[in-house]
């Protein structure tokens, strides 16, 4: 078991938490369950071992004050997030020495001790430090615990009371006993001392360092003491092994039992909801809440896992937390309110919801018709008239007569009793799925195989072959004008001065099937089809789809609250969307609606409405918006809808790098070449936690904000060395943002290659290495031109120059050397210069000196 009294030390902080909780309670309390709604109308959730839950026998729960929800069992501690569970075992936590827990507490410092059948254990900053008798316990086995005013913590074993205080544990036993006590429950009471509930001792009372039988103990029905409570008005409850004993601070008791609506004897948990309403959980017959001096129960019968209620317990956003044998179950208050066979209606299967003039509201479905009057219900059937019991529509005529279109005919109830009108009758078919009246008091039926009217005791029928698009007629309306419209399965018809007109896909129609028809104030006509929602004024339609932002585009019925916005069922729930956003969509002012959708997370039962039956849904005159469902009848008030105004805690849950978790701890510091990494977080509410959305953002990377929706996870891959700093945040079912959110930081190292001082010495390197190749380039060019200049000198030293005069003669062309030597050319050509000769003969030379060679050349010549 589990109790928990934190009293601040510090006197300013005293006061300052005590402001902070009691604007909590403010603000949560809007979420609290409802006292006037019946055990069976709240909200219901279950989670076993199917789910994540690590064993079905919940023997503790408590709600830390980050926003994780513990839950104790005998394989182990699990932490839930809502969605979520990690567990704490043997396996994943080896620290844990046994995993078979009974009693949690959270100290003043944020710590959560654990209670095992082998020990004490405590979780803090992720590390466990378990102690056993070897440091002082009188017995391993704990079974409750409670946080003290300074600090300390008391834990209640099979061997007696035991405080863990200042690293310190003492053990108290009592003096007036033999043998030590089993302890079962330790409450604190106003004048500091503490109770102790025992198993087979009765009631003692710890005070000034000693254990002492309680007087009170003689006066208890039992002297097995399974559960203590100290309420808010100061009253001692106690559970025993035979019935409740109330203590009041004046220490007058009373005892409850099966008598008073106890739903069992053996009363094993208790808990008192900040409304002050009184649950008891019971050994064998499930839950019980006290009423006056009466208890309403909830059972297996009702949706609850068990009839052996462990525990009880209620979170920060006011939902009620159930442990029992066979699993963890939430109670929560919802939007919705549901009426089902438990209220008195005749089946939850519901086709059709009505309020007639004199305010009674009339639901009809697979089980008959209901009437729901000043609080009382009053059913039909066949037993009582009415033709069949499977009812699909409802009209109230001029005359106050209420029409009811069932599957075997129409019936008409009037004084008391049923009349009726079928095939046999002159109708053509006795499905009738659609009733509405007219200026003349004329009442029209539509069937499955045309439209009826009935006038004066007359029917008349209209088929296709008088104009209707199709005989199967799912709604009508008569309009301000007196004109009667009829939604077929193939399109929507206007009866006006004997002649039909038909509208259809073509015509612009959303859809085939048209289920509701609904005329506003202004004279605007929407139409509800199986292929989206259709406005039609001055001849033109208008077509919302899923594309355009509606929530679905089958759509069952339409309806319009006090402050215009439309109501609409579907198959897979109800959606709200604003008259006025639908307006501005058909005169090209925006190009999206928004829908808001409900489901099971908001109250309904089951999330398929009901819909080709008339009318599927109804505004009552209170101003409340009810629907046809598959789970009973449900509505709400849009006035006064509940909303959630606590913001969600956000938690980075875990970091996953390259597939390997890494510790949360400061700054998270990567060593090089870290690919993929996944970062998994949280939002901590619990009233509709599928329902919670997220943003995160990677500073330094990221350029805004990314709209994660419902995903709790992110992933990044091949991130650039650097510092950056993972962030998100999280808003609830109602659009509540913890804009503060949760980060990580990290630091994502380089390879060497990717360092500052690297590339610096890389820079160098290159500038360098290009200097070092200018440098080298010179030097080459330098020894080219050195090579290449002595190469010329080697050449000009072959190369003898003539200059000056040449002393040649003037007829044999010798010439004289510096010798005084005379030489033929060649010769001094070849001493003087770099030269040879080849011989030939001049033309002039060979003319001379061969004058007959000449002639004979010319005259072979000339043959040519």
């Amino acid at each position: 078991m589990i109790s928990t009294l934190q009293i601040p030390k510090p006197r300013n902080l005293s006061r300052f938490l005590l402001l902070i909780f009691s604007a909590y309670l403010l603000v949560a309390s809007a979420f609290a369950l409802d006292p006037s709604k019946a055990l069976s109308q709240y909200g219901q959730a279950v989670w076993k071992t199917e789910n994540g839950l690590p064993q079905n026998s919940v023997n503790a729960i408590l709600q830390s004050r980050d926003g994780y929800l513990w839950v104790a069992t005998y394989e182990g501690l699990a932490r839930f997030d809502g969605v979520h569970f990690k567990v704490f075992d043997k396996r994943s936590s080896p620290a844990l020495k046994n995993t078979a827990i009974r009693a949690l507490c959270e100290d003043l410092n944020g710590n959560l001790w654990i209670g095992t059948e082998d020990g004490l254990s405590r979780l803090s900053d992720g590390k466990i430090t378990t102690f056993t008798t070897d440091q002082g316990l009188p017995n391993g086995v704990i079974r409750a615990l409670l946080t003290g005013p300074d600090g300390s913590v008391w834990i209640g074993t099979d061997g007696g009371l035991a405080q863990y205080k200042d690293g310190h544990i003492s053990a108290f036993h009592a003096s007036d006993l033999t043998a030590s006590f089993m302890v079962r429950s330790i409450v604190a009471n106003p004048d500091g001392t503490l109770s102790i509930g025992t198993e087979g001792a009765g009631l003692y009372r710890f005070k000034d360092g000693k254990l002492s039988e309680d007087p009170l103990s003689s006066g208890l029905s039992s002297k097995t003491v399974w559960i203590l409570k100290r309420d808010r008005k100061g009253n001692l409850w106690i559970g025993t092994g035979d019935g409740l004993n109330r203590v009041s601070s004046q220490g007058n008791v009373h005892y409850y039992d099966i008598r008073d609506g106890l739903a069992d004897r053996a009363v094993i948990s208790l808990f008192d909801d900040r409304d002050g309403n009184m649950w008891v959980g019971t050994y064998g017959g499930g839950l019980s809440r006290l009423e006056g001096e009466r208890f309403v129960n909830l059972g297996t019968q009702d949706g609850l896992s068990d009839h052996s209620v462990r525990f009880i317990y209620e979170d920060r956003e006011g939902s009620l937390w159930i442990g029992t044998n066979a699993g963890l179950n939430r109670l929560n208050d919802s939007k919705f309110t549901t009426l089902t066979t438990k209220q008195g209606l005749t089946d939850d299967f519901v086709r059709a919801i009505y309020q007639d003039k004199a305010g009674a509201v009339w639901i009809g479905g697979a089980g008959g018709l209901t009437q729901i009057q000043d609080g009382k219900t009053r059913s039909f059937t066949q037993k009582n008239g009415l033709l069949s019991d499977y009812v699909l529509a409802l009209h109230e005529d001029r005359d106050g007569a209420l029409w009811v279109g069932t599957g075997a005919g129409l019936s008409r109830w009037k004084s008391g009793k049923f009349t009726g009108y079928t095939r046999k009758d002159g109708m053509p078919d006795n499905m009738v799925r659609a009733i509405t009246s007219d200026n003349e008091g004329n009442v029209w039926a539509g069937t499955q195989a045309g439209l009826s009217r009935l006038s004066n005791g007359k029917i008349t029928n209209y088929t296709m072959k008088e104009g209707l698009s199709q005989d199967f007629i799912l709604s009508l309306l008569t309009d301000r004008e007196g004109r009667l419209w009829i939604g077929t399965r193939d399109g929507l018809n206007l009866f006006h001065d004997g002649q039909f007109t038909q509208y259809k896909e073509k015509d612009g129609l959303a859809g085939k099937k048209v289920t509701a028809i609904y005329e506003d104030e202004a004279g605007t006509f929407w139409i509800a089809t199986d292929g989206g929602l259709s406005r039609f004024a001055k001849g033109k339609f208008t077509t919302y789809t899923s594309k355009d932002g509606l929530f679905t585009d089958f759509v069952f019925q339409i309806l319009e609250d006090n402050r215009h916005d439309f109501w609409m069922s579907s198959n897979n729930g109800i959606f709200r969307v604003s008259r006025k956003e639908l307006e501005e969509f058909a005169r090209g002012e925006r190009s999206s609606v928004k829908s808001e959708s409900y489901d099971n997370a908001d109250g309904l039962k089951s999330s398929q409405c009901n819909g080709t039956s008339q009318p599927a849904g109804w505004k009552t005159r209170d101003g409340r918006i009810w629907f046809a469902t598959a789970g009973g009848a449900v509505n709400i008030n849009p006035e006064n809808i509940k909303m959630n105004p606590l913001a969600p805690p956000v938690h980075v849950a875990s970091v996953v790098v390259d597939r390997n978790p890494v510790p949360l701890a400061g700054i998270l510091d990567l060593r090089p070449g870290k690919r993929d990494m996944e970062f998994h977080y949280a939002g901590l509410s619990f009233l509709a936690p599928e329902k919670i959305k997220f943003k995160y953002q990677m500073e330094g990377f990221d350029q805004d904000w990314i709209d994660a929706g419902s995903r709790r996870e992110a992933y990044y891959t091949n991130l650039p060395p650097g510092n950056y700093k993972f962030r998100v945040k999280a808003a609830n079912s109602d659009g509540v943002w913890n804009e503060t959110g949760a980060e990580v930081a990290l630091y994502l190292e380089p390879h060497i290659y990717q360092t500052r001082w690297f590339n610096m010495l890389f820079v160098l390197i290159f500038v360098l290495s290009g200097i070092g190749i200018y440098l080298l380039r010179v030097a080459a060019l330098r020894e080219r031109e050195s090579e290449l200049s002595r190469r010329v000198e080697e050449a000009m030293a072959k190369i003898k120059v003539l200059h000056g005069l040449l002393p040649i003669c003037a007829a044999c062309k010798k010439i004289r050397d510096s010798g005084g030597d005379w030489n033929h050319l060649e010769v001094y050509m070849r001493a003087h210069a770099d030269v040879d000769f080849t011989h030939g003969i001049c033309p002039e030379c060979s003319k001379r000196l061969y004058p007959e060679h000449q002639e004979a050349a010319q005259s072979s010549f000339a043959d040519v």
